[in-house]
């Protein structure tokens, strides 16, 4: 799944280059980007803000969308078509579960750290949810989901209207080329969003033998 993600680069110029953005888009760095957000997205029309929690008929339905479900469910068939979009990341978190119950975070970014667009679905109501694909071998053991990290060569065939809604699944394929770095613990508050965010894991506690 994704439920947390970041924009952490400190390159923004080079975000907007990267992706087309004009100066009438916000842009700033993002820590721990959380469900009801807006998130900066590229749709066919350009740059934009989203709200992350895709609305239908002005009813919530959720974040994220399965893509092996997508030409199959009503709710998403439009979206398909139409409301294709890029949502502008570096990262996701996800945590895993320790054996003595608690869950450490994880802070995934591709290998060689650049920033990149998940897959997203835009509805009419200006709000957006992240499709989501298997995860791969090196990040299953955090969770069996990971959102869809569109290869840069992907990303206009995704946006464009011209590819059809089954060559668009097509593109929707788990990303290998990553890295999972325990982070503490600061980013469980979904409210708070800053560089804290990424400090590292603080070292387990000391056993008694």
């Amino acid at each position: 799944m994704c439920g947390r993600y970041t924009l952490a680069t400190g390159d923004l110029a080079g975000v907007r280059a990267r992706f087309g953005l004009d100066e009438r888009v916000e842009l700033r760095r993002r820590y721990n980007v959380a469900p009801g957000d807006e998130v900066l997205a590229v749709t066919r029309d350009g740059g934009t803000l989203l709200r992350w929690g895709f609305l239908r008929d002005n009813a919530y339905t959720t974040i994220n969308a399965r893509a092996e479900s997508l030409a199959g469910r009503p709710t998403w068939r439009a979206a398909l078509r139409d409301g294709r979009c890029l949502v502008v990341a570096d990262d996701f978190y996800e945590w895993r579960r320790e054996p003595d119950g608690r869950k450490t975070p994880h802070w995934i970014t591709r290998s060689d750290r650049l920033p990149f667009a998940f897959a997203g679905l835009a509805s009419t109501w200006g709000t957006v949810a992240i499709v989501t694909t298997a995860a791969t071998p090196q990040l299953v053991e955090l969770h069996d989901r990971m959102p869809v990290m569109l290869a840069p060569e992907a990303e206009d065939a995704w946006l464009a209207g011209r590819t059809s809604p089954d060559a668009a699944c097509e593109l929707l394929r788990p990303f290998a080329d990553t890295a999972a770095v325990p982070v503490g613990p600061a980013v469980n508050d979904a409210r708070y969003d800053g560089p804290e965010c990424l400090d590292p894991a603080p070292p387990p506690d000391p056993t008694l033998f």
